[in-house]
């Protein structure tokens, strides 16, 4: 035989067996393709949610799908001794990307008004001192009301530091 018949015979074979294992190859992949579902219930659902303020562990959890802010709570490790848990509903669903605040009790803050504060009401201030109570209650009673709480540095009743501190936390 000759050669070239030979080559031919050859080529013509190889190129037929490339065909036929390509066919099983694709027709193998169009079955697995075929058979292949998701069984819903087998898929872990997840949502991510942020708790801060007064727990234990503030961050950023992953949970199951159709979690409570309680479950939120506890793997967070808990309320701290300061959290305003009376405001807080437990049984609140959480959704993906949430984020939970839980305020403390002092979050709620009552001013004090130093034209009507007593002795007392002025030493829940901080850095308020006996002399300077003593004082922002004789200037009032010797002057009338203040106008604005900045008379307390015009005065001279406190100094600026304690003023600083003491801003948020009274009224006229």
């Amino acid at each position: 035989m000759d050669i070239k018949k030979i080559s031919k015979y050859l080529i013509i074979g190889v190129v037929g067996t490339i065909l036929v294992v390509f066919g099983i190859i694709l027709n193998g992949c169009e079955k697995d393709q075929d058979e292949i579902f998701i069984n819903q219930s087998d898929i872990n659902y997840e949502i991510v949610v942020e708790i801060k303020g007064e727990v234990k562990n503030p961050n950023i959890y992953r949970l199951p799908q159709g979690s409570r802010i309680s479950d939120l709570i506890s793997v967070a490790g808990g309320f701290t001794s300061l959290a305003d848990n009376k405001n807080v509903n437990l049984a609140a669903l959480l959704e993906d990307g949430m984020i939970i605040l839980i305020n403390s009790n002092d979050s709620i803050i009552k001013k004090v008004n130093i034209n009507q504060a007593s002795y007392d009401e002025l030493m829940t201030l901080k850095g308020m001192t006996k002399t300077r109570a003593n004082n922002i209650i004789e200037y009032r009673n010797n002057h009338g009301y203040f106008n604005s709480i900045d008379e307390l540095l015009k005065y001279k009743l406190v100094t600026n530091e304690i003023f600083d501190q003491i801003k948020e936390f009274i009224t006229i």
